[in-house]
């Protein structure tokens, strides 16, 4: 891996309604979303990512086919970058969402909700696309386009993370991170780029 982009969708109409969306098909882009979408494009296109991989969840393909049109590659679609599943969650509010789940559930990465996934789940599916020869195999950058719990898990996977102990990471609508790691050495970086003002430049330990 020489450069690995890390994006998150932009903004669905269910973020708008404060909905928890988990697997559901349903939410598209905002206006917003599209916006920040295209910001994403820009910036891909500007760096010469050689490949996109998408989740297949409408959000995150609608931001794929934006990147599409500005970098002129054709994003690969993949179920294994979909949100986490959360079951009995989708569809009520942030809020209901929370007073369903309590704080050790909540901390706990094999728990997993009614009908959803656990965090270490998501862990070991999105851990399985970063090692495919999809994103192994070339010397330039890749992007992987996906959703909030998927790159909070990532991120924390990369960097070594107990996820148990992982702090809890500002992912919003339409960030994008880079995770830098240069063979033979044995740290992987990740710098936030998008948006603006989201600060955070992260080391760990890369994985045997």
């Amino acid at each position: 891996m020489s450069e690995l982009y890390l994006v998150r969708h932009g903004q669905s109409t269910w973020n708008e309604r404060g909905l928890v969306q988990g697997q559901r098909t349903t939410p598209e882009l905002t206006d917003l979303g599209r916006a920040q979408a295209a910001a994403t494009a820009a910036l891909l296109a500007g760096v010469g990512v050689h490949r996109v991989l998408s989740s297949d969840l409408t959000r995150a393909w609608q931001t794929a086919e934006i990147v599409a049109r500005v970098t002129g590659l054709r994003p690969f679609a993949s179920t294994l970058l979909r949100e986490r599943g959360l079951g009995v969650l989708e569809g009520l509010t942030t809020q209901e969402a929370a007073d369903r789940v309590g704080e050790t559930d909540a901390g706990d990465p094999f728990w997993r909700p009614e009908g959803g996934e656990s965090l270490d789940d998501v862990r070991a599916r999105v851990a399985a696309v970063l090692a495919s020869p999809l994103v192994t195999d070339l010397d330039g950058p890749v992007a992987v386009i996906s959703h909030g719990d998927v790159l909070r898990v990532a991120i924390a996977d990369l960097l070594g993370e107990d996820l148990a102990e992982m702090p809890w990471r500002e992912v919003p609508s339409g960030a994008v991170f880079r995770v830098t790691h240069e063979p033979g050495e044995a740290i992987v970086r990740v710098e936030t780029l998008l948006p603006p003002g989201l600060d955070g430049s992260l080391s760990g330990p890369a994985r045997s």
